[in-house]
């Protein structure tokens, strides 16, 4: 989930990277954080990444 509202692009590219990432093998929690990480070459401001959670 998000903490707050992110731009539909920035939030499709972090999705797929993660579903990418956690469907490849990647435990769930690692997947993410990679994920997190992948897209900041991108966006490198954290209002693109950091807003996202997942909860458990």
């Amino acid at each position: 989930m998000s903490l707050w509202k992110v731009p539909d692009e920035a939030t499709s590219k972090l999705m797929q990277l993660f579903y990418n990432n956690w469907l490849s093998g990647m435990e769930i929690h690692r997947a993410f954080a990679v994920s997190q990480k992948q897209i900041r070459e991108e966006y490198s401001s954290p209002y693109f990444w950091t807003g996202f959670v997942i909860l458990d």
